[in-house]
């Protein structure tokens, strides 16, 4: 399973706009001499299979948001009862711990 880690990391290697206009004349050239495919790196050919996925900035961004949304929901109830807690001990209510957490 992809880790938030690695979307993030495949975000800041995904093509750019620039390489992405650049994609096919390369797949042209290509068809018409072979031996560029074979000369390609394996940096080069990763970009080229990561240029097949629509949308890919958009997706890896996703991945890692459902990777790491229970994470920041826990988070942000722990504020909002910590916030609530507060707020109880400064109207003069002396339980700490409310009974209405979120």
């Amino acid at each position: 399973a992809l880790r938030w880690e690695d979307a993030i990391s495949l975000t800041k290697i995904a093509p750019t706009d620039e390489e992405m206009a650049m994609i096919p004349l390369l797949r042209a050239e290509m068809e018409t001499n072979e031996s560029i495919q074979h000369d390609l790196s394996e940096a080069e050919r990763l970009l080229l299979k990561l240029a097949e996925v629509d949308n890919l900035q958009r997706k890896l961004e996703v991945i890692a948001l459902m990777c790491l949304f229970d994470q920041l929901t826990e988070s942000t109830r722990n504020s909002i009862n910590d916030i609530k807690g507060a707020a109880l001990q400064v109207r003069g209510d002396v339980d700490p711990n409310p009974r209405g957490k979120i």
